[in-house]
Protein backbone atom coordinates (compact mmCIF):
# COMPACT_ATOMS: atom_id res chain seq x y z
CA UNK A 1 0.00 0.00 0.00
CA UNK A 2 1.41 3.44 -0.92
CA UNK A 3 1.30 6.35 1.12
CA UNK A 4 -1.30 8.11 -1.01
CA UNK A 5 -3.55 5.14 -0.64
CA UNK A 6 -3.00 5.16 3.40
CA UNK A 7 -3.49 8.88 3.96
CA UNK A 8 -6.90 8.37 1.32
CA UNK A 9 -7.49 5.45 3.90
CA UNK A 10 -6.94 7.26 6.95
CA UNK A 11 -9.34 10.43 5.26
CA UNK A 12 -12.34 8.48 4.32
CA UNK A 13 -12.11 6.73 7.70
CA UNK A 14 -12.07 9.96 9.35
CA UNK A 15 -15.02 11.67 6.99
CA UNK A 16 -16.76 8.52 7.89
CA UNK A 17 -17.01 8.46 11.35
CA UNK A 18 -17.25 12.31 11.30
CA UNK A 19 -20.66 11.75 9.07
CA UNK A 20 -21.72 9.03 11.58
CA UNK A 21 -20.99 10.89 14.63
CA UNK A 22 -22.78 14.19 13.51
CA UNK A 23 -19.46 15.87 13.36
CA UNK A 24 -19.28 15.50 17.24
CA UNK A 25 -15.90 16.27 18.53
CA UNK A 26 -16.04 14.65 22.33
CA UNK A 27 -14.12 16.69 23.87
CA UNK A 28 -10.97 15.99 21.88
CA UNK A 29 -10.07 19.73 21.51
CA UNK A 30 -9.78 19.45 17.89
CA UNK A 31 -11.10 23.00 17.30
CA UNK A 32 -9.53 24.57 20.11
CA UNK A 33 -6.20 23.21 18.34
CA UNK A 34 -6.76 24.70 15.27
CA UNK A 35 -9.82 27.86 16.08
CA UNK A 36 -8.17 28.96 19.46
CA UNK A 37 -11.32 28.73 20.67
CA UNK A 38 -11.60 29.04 24.72
CA UNK A 39 -11.12 25.78 26.70
CA UNK A 40 -14.68 24.37 26.00
CA UNK A 41 -14.49 25.85 22.34
CA UNK A 42 -17.80 27.86 23.31
CA UNK A 43 -16.70 30.95 22.31
CA UNK A 44 -13.87 32.36 20.07
CA UNK A 45 -10.89 33.65 21.39
CA UNK A 46 -10.28 35.98 19.53
CA UNK A 47 -12.24 38.52 17.31
CA UNK A 48 -15.87 37.19 18.23
CA UNK A 49 -18.58 37.76 15.47
CA UNK A 50 -22.09 38.56 16.11
CA UNK A 51 -25.05 37.62 13.76
CA UNK A 52 -25.76 40.61 12.44
CA UNK A 53 -22.12 41.67 11.35
CA UNK A 54 -22.73 38.10 9.05
CA UNK A 55 -26.11 38.90 7.69
CA UNK A 56 -24.71 42.47 7.03
CA UNK A 57 -21.81 40.69 4.97
CA UNK A 58 -24.45 38.72 3.27
CA UNK A 59 -26.46 41.43 2.75
CA UNK A 60 -23.37 43.31 0.81
CA UNK A 61 -22.08 40.08 -0.90
CA UNK A 62 -25.26 39.68 -2.26
CA UNK A 63 -26.31 43.74 -2.88
CA UNK A 64 -28.93 44.82 -0.30
CA UNK A 65 -26.87 48.02 1.33
CA UNK A 66 -27.11 47.01 5.11
CA UNK A 67 -28.01 50.74 5.67
CA UNK A 68 -30.91 50.72 3.49
CA UNK A 69 -34.30 51.89 6.14
CA UNK A 70 -37.76 50.73 5.96
CA UNK A 71 -40.77 52.41 7.75
CA UNK A 72 -42.08 50.26 10.23
CA UNK A 73 -45.94 49.90 11.37
CA UNK A 74 -45.60 53.73 12.80
CA UNK A 75 -44.28 54.92 10.02
CA UNK A 76 -40.57 56.18 11.50
CA UNK A 77 -37.72 54.70 9.31
CA UNK A 78 -35.56 51.73 10.68
CA UNK A 79 -32.56 50.15 9.38
CA UNK A 80 -32.85 46.82 8.64
CA UNK A 81 -29.67 45.63 10.78
CA UNK A 82 -28.64 46.81 14.05
CA UNK A 83 -24.82 46.40 12.65
CA UNK A 84 -24.26 47.06 9.80
CA UNK A 85 -20.48 46.37 9.84
CA UNK A 86 -19.29 43.55 7.44
CA UNK A 87 -16.82 40.90 8.52
CA UNK A 88 -14.17 42.09 6.60
CA UNK A 89 -12.55 38.84 6.45
CA UNK A 90 -14.93 37.18 4.81
CA UNK A 91 -15.09 39.75 1.97
CA UNK A 92 -11.17 39.48 1.00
Amino acid sequence: MSKADLAAAILWIGATMYAIFGGADFGGGFWDLFAGGTEKGERPKDNPVSVPRVLSTIYRAIGIDPSMTFNNGAGRPMYILDEREPVKELLG
